[in-house]
């Protein structure tokens, strides 16, 4: 029976060792306490495969989180253009007065909201989509001002003046969310 081979310091359950693809490195005071640390049972006796696991599962996370993002956002902008030709009346007093062919700005930005959530499906399109949305979601930005500063009725009935205020902010964190979903940049 052979003796068992002496453990490497290269090891990768050695926290002394550098962990350069991570951005971490454990040398000179930090691996001297690193080492004391894998005394301890159980927790730390494996740091560098617990960091970087941890660093793979955020990793997973985000893309999962990514993904569903993209989903949700697709489905948003494609239900939503489509209501643009379903019932164009719907939005016709969403429509400043100073604003030219109100039925014709309704269609087109029906379509760019549909052709921009089918985009985000389109790994090849996704930016172009990305950037595409943002840029729709300030162009109709003025309507919501429009709205909330000549009130808008639906139906017959005034929209609480606190809704027409809450889709200002909620402008902005659609437009991040598109950002982020689909334009930031990422090494995949």
């Amino acid at each position: 029976m052979k003796a068992p081979a002496a453990r490497s310091s290269a090891s990768p359950a050695d926290p002394g060792i550098a962990l350069d693809h991570l951005g971490f490195s454990f040398r000179s005071t930090s691996a001297r306490k690193c080492r004391a640390l894998m005394f301890l049972p159980g927790v730390f006796a494996n740091l560098e495969n617990q960091v970087f696991a941890a660093a793979i599962n955020r990793a997973i996370l985000n893309m999962m989180v990514r993904k569903i993002s993209l989903g949700l956002l697709s489905v948003f902008f494609v239900v939503a253009g489509i209501g643009h030709f379903v019932s164009p009346q719907t939005y016709l007093p969403l429509m400043p007065p100073y604003l030219p062919w109100h039925l014709f700005l309704i269609y087109l930005s029906g379509a760019a909201e549909v052709a921009g959530g089918v985009g985000l499906c389109v790994p090849q399109l996704r930016r172009a989509a990305g950037w595409g949305l943002i840029a729709l979601l300030i162009a109709i930005f003025p309507a919501n001002i429009y709205m909330l500063t000549d009130g808008l009725e639906l139906g017959g009935k005034a929209v609480p003046a606190w809704i027409l205020w809450a889709r200002l902010p909620l402008q902005g964190v659609l437009m991040a969310w598109v950002w982020w979903a689909a334009v930031a940049r990422r090494a995949e």
